[in-house]
Order: C-alpha cells, then structure tokens, then sequence
C-alpha cells in the first residue's frame, strides 16, 4: 500500500486528529520528497517528461528558451501533476516541434511574464564591487539557482551570469560534492 499526505500525521495522533491505529499501519517507510518549487532540477525533470512524451506519441518536443525559463521559474504549488498537465497542455496546443511561451497554459503564463520581466530594481552595472556577491546569491536563491532565470532578473546574458558565478567562486547546490 502507498499513501502520500502533505500533513505531520504523527502530531495528528498526538492531538487526537488522526487514529493511531491507521497510522502504524500506513508507517511501514517514510519517504520525504521535496516540493517541485524546491528541487534544483526542474530543467531536467521537464526533459524527461518530454522525453517520455516523445516516447508514447512518437513525436519529439523541445522547448524555446523563454518557454523553459518560463517553467523554471514556476513556483508549481500543483507539484509535478501540474507540471505534467502543464507540458500535455502545451504539447497539445503546440503548432511545431519547439514549444514556446505561447503554448504554456494562460495560468503559468502571468507568473511566466512577471518572472521573465525586466528587473524592477536596477542591477549594478559592473557587479564588480564588494556587493557582487550578496546581490547575485541573493538572486541565485531567488530563482532556485535556474541561470536561465537569474539572467533576464540581472539584465544580462545567462553566460555573464556563468562568468560571475565562477569569478565569485559560487557552485549551485545540485553540483556541489562531485
């Protein structure tokens, strides 16, 4: 049996809410998954998802820069469901093989256009200073490390934002250990 929740069941018993008895019966293992908004490898999970698209219809999908950007930036309160219904919708309505910001659903479209809008604090130009390290890591966190994001926030091109991090010695989360 597999029984997933958002809840602290455990405290549920102590406080009398959920039944003791169900809960050392669905208490076998504890699996802890991180929401979708949190994991680092958003661009990744998307090309498996496409991928396995690709393998059950036969027809290969890609997706523009802004569309991946776009999705990147979600903060996906659905999870992955909305993820996968998100990228059926558009792979649906998509008229070619490159899915764009036109084909995401109108939803993930107004958090789509806020997050790839120009920054509404001016970027220091140089970022050469003693504050080129908070403001880009505070940016970084900001968009979950997605340098396809950070980028347009910044004002600048995603290899100036890869040319920073190395200068500042700064390693996204997902690489650091190998």
């Amino acid at each position: 049996m597999l029984a997933a929740t958002h809840r602290d069941l455990l405290a549920l018993v102590t406080e009398g809410a959920f039944r003791e008895d169900l809960y050392f019966r669905l208490n076998g293992a504890v699996l802890t998954l991180p929401p979708l908004r949190r994991r680092a490898d958003v661009g990744r999970l998307v090309d498996v998802l496409l991928e396995r698209r690709r393998s059950s219809c036969g027809e290969p999908l890609s997706l523009s820069e802004e569309a991946r950007a776009a999705l990147c930036a979600h903060s996906w309160p659905g999870n992955v469901r909305e993820l996968v219904n998100c990228l059926d919708y558009a792979s649906a309505v998509c008229p070619g093989s490159e899915i764009s910001l036109d084909d995401l659903p109108e939803t993930l479209l107004a958090a789509a256009t806020f997050a790839l809008a120009p920054p509404e604090r001016p970027a220091p130009a140089a970022e050469a200073g003693e504050d080129a390290l908070p403001h880009l890591l505070e940016t970084l966190r900001e968009h979950r490390w997605n340098v396809s994001a950070v980028a347009p926030a910044l004002g600048v091109d995603r290899t100036t934002v890869h040319r920073r991090m190395r200068r500042l010695g700064l390693v996204p989360p997902q690489k650091r250990g190998f």
